[in-house]
């Protein structure tokens, strides 16, 4: 699956589809982080980009630096994929909420948000919902 395909649909998700009038807090937007991570043995990489959850061109409102959202994102993918392979569990504590899907053969798609772990488990799993629709018609 191509990185910036996946992109597309998270933003136009968000911006077109979303109803951010379901999220609770208004003052902390939720931080979302969407990696795809290929673990080819001739090719490992890992693509990613973040985004506060807003409605388009609406300015964002959050209660930390940036650069600190961004690092707990980053702790939070880390404590998923550093479990056994065959216990992989969505990882959920105060920093927020970090579940990921595979999507191909070696790819494995993870979407972490940054806030309050009920809204961060609820706009995970909405988008997670959306893409597999997309992504897997079949299933």
């Amino acid at each position: 699956m191509d990185f910036l395909t996946i992109k597309d649909l998270v933003l136009d998700y968000f911006y077109l589809e979303f109803d951010h009038d379901l999220l609770s807090e208004k003052n902390n937007n939720p931080f979302l982080q969407v990696s795809l991570i290929n673990s080819s043995s001739i090719n490992p990489h890992r693509d990613s980009f973040g985004m506060y959850v807003i409605p388009r061109g609406a300015k964002a409102a959050h209660l930390e630096f940036s650069t600190i959202i961004m690092a707990k994102a980053l702790v939070i993918e880390g404590e998923y994929l550093i479990q056994k392979p065959s216990a992989i569990l969505p990882i959920e504590n105060n920093l927020g909420y970090c579940r990921g899907i595979t999507i191909d053969k070696n790819q494995v798609l993870l979407v972490t948000v940054i806030a309050e772990v009920d809204e961060a488990k609820f706009v995970t799993k909405s988008l997670l919902n959306k893409l597999q629709i997309v992504l897997n018609p079949a299933t």
